[in-house]
């Protein structure tokens, strides 16, 4: 008996490569768990959330709020806050194992084994603005919930309170890093966003784990940039703009917009591979390592995947860049996989062969991997190079 996920590999049902498992062989199975035992797969958060309270559990997400005693994790179906001492930072990819409890309303992991297991962008959703009628409402939900909230400083330090006007019962009370806090002060009328996590004191606050601290109306970054360049085809960012550009934003954001940037590739990470369809870089203005900014993840001419039979990346090349940035923990970067080579030397579009239906030679894919006996119109791998059929 086999056990495992099933997958149509280039037209031939099968398993999914090192996917399943003999879960009988001639009758005879592995010896199941004792009760007792504390062996644990992975679950999506919504997965944890629906299962309740447990001795433990486990889950693979990235961080998207953090301050000194706890985070935020996020996957595709939801948000699980991790409480105790932090050792990760936003945009961080983390396997989290522990004890799963309910508390002031939501669900949450406590004494949890965190492992790092790589990186990721992040962006954030459109706050859901509280006056104070909703923040007295907020506490009793059961999820966690992007919100945005104003009103004055009452305390900082050990707890940091926000008295919201019309607010009857609930203060909110700002879980946040130094970083976001920074130098707001008691009396300080603020601007509060992140993520509304669970009440406390029986109700008489509304914990929101900050990722941004607008004091006095102050925004942050709300100067002009002084670029040479504006971002577009007509006139690109040079790489000195972009590093301006995407260091102005706030940690762990993405732009909304698409740039153009135009560089020389200073130094190269990983060049682009079939396997993964992209590369990562930096670009100077003048091809050197000064003052270089960083391409990551980045797509080939068009937007597309790269594939075996296009031109390879050098240092030295001349490019432009189209694609989303970001800060990601400090370093302006543009985001991953949000962003392509729109020209590499002057090129614009990948070097693709042209061929007639008849003249078809070779095993033929489409674009997405699938195997076809014979191509019409349009895109296809032939023969490991992407051609055009006629």
């Amino acid at each position: 008996i086999i056990c495992g996920k099933l997958t149509n590999y280039q037209g031939t049902p099968e398993t999914a490569s090192k996917k399943s498992y003999i879960y009988s062989l001639n009758g005879k199975s592995e010896k199941p768990e004792e009760p007792g035992d504390e062996t644990v797969t992975n679950q999506t958060i919504a997965q944890i959330i629906a299962a309740g309270a447990v001795n433990k559990a486990a889950t693979e997400a990235t961080v998207v709020a953090a301050y000194a005693t706890g985070f935020l994790l996020q996957d595709a179906t939801g948000y699980l806050f991790v409480y105790g001492a932090n050792t990760v930072a936003i945009g961080d990819k983390v396997q989290v194992t522990g004890k799963v409890s309910q508390y002031g309303g939501c669900f949450q992991i406590k004494d949890a084994n965190v492992e790092k297991k790589g990186t990721a962008s992040v962006t954030y959703p459109t706050a859901a603005v509280l006056d104070g009628a909703a923040l007295d409402a907020i506490v009793s939900t059961t999820s966690v919930q992007y919100v945005e909230v104003e009103g004055e400083m009452t305390s900082v330090g050990q707890y940091n309170n926000c008295a919201v006007e019309g607010a009857q019962a609930v203060t909110g009370s700002i879980l946040a890093s130094t970083e976001v806090l920074g130098d707001v002060a008691v009396g300080d009328k603020v601007k509060v966003t992140g993520f509304y996590c669970y009440n406390s004191g029986g109700g008489k606050y509304a914990n929101i784990l900050a990722v941004k601290i607008v004091k006095n109306g102050e925004e942050p970054g709300g100067e002009t940039i002084e670029t040479t360049g504006k971002g577009t085809l007509e006139s690109p960012y040079t790489a000195a703009d972009a590093t301006k550009v995407a260091g102005a934003l706030e940690q762990g954001a993405t732009s909304e917009q698409s740039y153009y940037i135009s560089g020389i590739i200073s130094e190269i990470k990983y060049t682009f591979s079939a396997e993964y369809g992209t590369a990562t870089f930096w670009i100077s203005d003048d091809g050197t390592k000064d003052n270089q900014f960083q391409v990551y993840s980045t797509y080939y001419l068009g937007n597309q995947a790269w594939v075996e039979g296009n031109n390879q990346i050098a240092v030295g090349d001349k490019v432009i860049i189209c694609g989303q940035l970001t800060n990601f923990k400090g370093t302006p970067e543009t985001a991953s996989k949000k962003s392509y080579i729109y020209s590499h030397n002057g090129q614009i579009e990948s070097h693709v062969a042209s061929i007639n239906a008849e003249t078809q030679t070779g095993a033929i894919y489409t674009l997405a991997g699938q195997r076809v006996s014979k191509a019409v119109r349009g895109l296809y791998i032939v023969g490991s190079k992407k051609v055009f059929v006629k």
